[in-house]
């Protein structure tokens, strides 16, 4: 191959390598791109995708100026704020597990009549649970994981709790009886005929 002329390497060595800096450029302009479309509405991740677009324009202006050296890092900068943020979504899936099979225990205790037969069981997995909410809108995958493990054995405790508890039957619904509408007994006909009047006796044949 050709070398390069020595007053290339110095400029190289001043002011980076324009070539390499493309490189690095184009990766950054991907990852800013898709950073915008996954986490751009999601307000839990608003500060890193601002943090992001500022380092894309800081590089670029470096880029533009020919300073491709003091660029380099910035890009890189938006490489790593989107490796960061692929750790939180990877986090982020694996604590909606943990979440789902809270619920799951939940729904069976709350079925067992937990809250009513193992109250104190209830409530401790009930504060456990907005716990591991907390933390989760606050991104703290690693304590919401954590939090909703705890509740989850707290509502099978609670549903275990209250199977144990006998319950009394439920009494059966008293039937009503149908409806019957009073007729005059030893009458062929309906109530609504007028009653008849008796003939009265003729005084002369007495």
């Amino acid at each position: 191959f050709l070398a390069k002329p020595a007053w290339n390497l110095t400029k190289e060595g001043i002011y980076g390598s324009e070539e390499n800096t493309k490189i690095t450029r184009a990766q950054a302009e991907t990852a800013l791109k898709t950073l915008q479309k996954s986490y751009g509405n999601k307000p839990l991740f608003a500060a890193k995708v601002i943090e992001a677009q500022t380092a894309w324009r800081d590089a670029e202006i470096a880029f533009n100026q020919g300073k491709f050296k003091e660029a380099e890092p910035i890009y890189r900068r938006v490489l790593a704020v989107s490796d960061e943020l692929a750790l939180k979504e990877t986090e982020r899936k694996d604590a909606q597990q943990f979440f789902d099979e809270m619920k799951k225990a939940r729904d069976a205790a709350n079925a067992a009549q937990a809250p009513q037969f193992a109250t104190p069981q209830w409530q401790d997995a009930e504060n456990l649970r907005r716990q591991a909410e907390t933390a989760s809108k606050n991104g703290d995958s690693a304590t919401a994981k954590q939090n909703a493990l705890q509740a989850q054995q707290k509502y099978e405790e609670a549903k275990t709790a209250a199977d144990a508890v006998p319950k009394p039957e439920p009494s059966p619904t008293p039937q009503t009886p149908p409806s019957v509408t009073p007729t005059n007994p030893g009458s062929g006909s309906s109530g609504n005929e007028e009653p008849r009047t008796r003939p009265r006796p003729d005084l002369d044949q007495v």
